[in-house]
């Protein structure tokens, strides 16, 4: 299933009630593989979302639980800016995933 947060700064985003093992698995290595690196990483508690909306100004209506299912053929690291008028994005790398 999915679930709704609304954070603060005020965002809103969409992240799964459950994390599939595969996906668990490999934030792990990742995380192996950059502290191996000797590059640092975020120690908040990881949370696989999507940000739907910044700056929210009123909280939307609550909403039915949906099931979606969201294949991964990749992913990417990408560096956010903050900028005058909110962030920007820029990828730094892809990756495709592995069959």
């Amino acid at each position: 299933g999915l679930r709704f947060a609304i954070l603060s700064p005020p965002l809103l985003w969409l992240g799964a009630t459950t994390v599939p093992p595969p996906l668990e698995a490999f934030q792990h290595e990742l995380v192996g593989a950059l502290l191996d690196a000797g590059i640092g990483h975020d120690r908040k508690p990881w949370e696989p979302h999507l940000t739907l909306y910044r700056k929210l100004r009123t909280p939307p209506p609550t909403m039915q639980t949906v099931a979606i299912r969201w294949r991964l053929d990749g992913f990417s690291l990408v560096e956010s800016v903050s900028v005058n008028r909110g962030v920007v994005y820029h990828d730094i790398a892809q990756w495709n995933a592995r069959r």
